[in-house]
């Protein structure tokens, strides 16, 4: 699973919690770009390298919740 992320939060990529738990169940990676650059996490790391969660947001749509899981960026080399 490829997701693009815009913007880091103080040195942080964030991905939606669905998005995680949908990769944890499939035992899918799950590669983060940002800038030309790329990030993989295993399904293992994707729950043990998260270091915050945020409140809870509204979706634009107003229907449902989700909230942000952060990773430190460590892209490849």
């Amino acid at each position: 699973m490829d997701r693009t992320v815009l913007k880091l939060f103080k040195g942080m990529a964030e991905l939606k919690d669905y998005d995680v738990d949908n990769a944890v169940a499939l035992g899918e990676p799950i590669t983060i770009k940002f800038n030309n650059l790329k990030m993989k996490l295993t399904p293992e790391e994707l729950v043990t390298k998260r270091v915050g969660v945020s409140k809870p947001f509204l979706s634009k749509r107003g229907t449902d919740a989700y909230t942000l899981y952060s990773y430190m960026w460590e892209p490849f080399k």
